[in-house]
């Protein structure tokens, strides 16, 4: 097998030099397989490329690295609806995961027998391409939204109730209730970061 790493670039349209190599390499049909890598912490811009390959019929996977930076940001990927959308396998992983290169591996082994394309016509202006990825995600664009709401609601529960006790509790002059409102931000804070972490380790696994 004969792997060969083309110039990284966001399009095959724009003509720079490394968009060119990459493009005359893709379509020459001495590529078995593409695969296109995508940053699934910033899926809209690093979905570009993936635009140019509609109506190529050259065999390809998606491959959506950094899904450990997309979920620390409240994003969660159905990898598998993506997959029904295009017709081609998508593949999460994060680079720094040795477990995920054998389901890459896996991929790519079957990829290659399957010969899997992206269907559908060739676009060729900017708003063609930016609305068909605008449709690719929008059954994804809600799992942020929602994510980042009841993070709002559960960490200014958090700061109320907190204050709430503190200030019920503060007996004194103003340097007691002073002091009373600092424990108040800083008990606050520490809770705040616990939470932070069950809700993007946990409930949006």
């Amino acid at each position: 097998m004969i792997v060969a790493d083309l110039p990284g670039s966001y399009s095959l349209s724009a003509g720079s030099d490394e968009e060119i190599i990459t493009l005359d390499y893709i379509a020459s049909g001495n590529a078995d397989l593409a695969l296109v890598m995508a940053d699934a912490s910033q899926l809209k811009r690093s979905l570009y490329m993936l635009a140019d390959f509609v109506g190529m019929q050259v065999p390809a996977i998606l491959v959506l690295n950094m899904m450990d930076v997309a979920k620390g940001q409240g994003i969660t990927i159905d990898t598998e609806a993506l997959s029904r959308k295009l017709g081609i396998p998508v593949v999460p992983m994060s680079a720094i995961r040795k477990k995920d290169y054998r389901t890459l591996y896996e991929t790519i082994e079957a990829a290659l027998a399957q010969k899997p394309v992206i269907t559908g016509q060739a676009m060729e202006s900017a708003k063609e391409k930016t609305d068909y990825i605008d449709g690719l995600l929008m059954d994804f664009k809600p799992y942020s939204i929602v994510y980042s709401l009841i993070k709002t609601a559960v960490f200014a529960y958090i700061i109320t109730s907190i204050s709430a006790f503190y200030g019920y509790n503060a007996r004194g002059n103003s340097l007691e209730v002073g002091t009373a409102s600092t424990r108040a931000v800083v008990a606050s804070s520490v809770v705040i970061m616990i939470f932070n972490l069950i809700l993007t380790q946990v409930l949006l696994i």
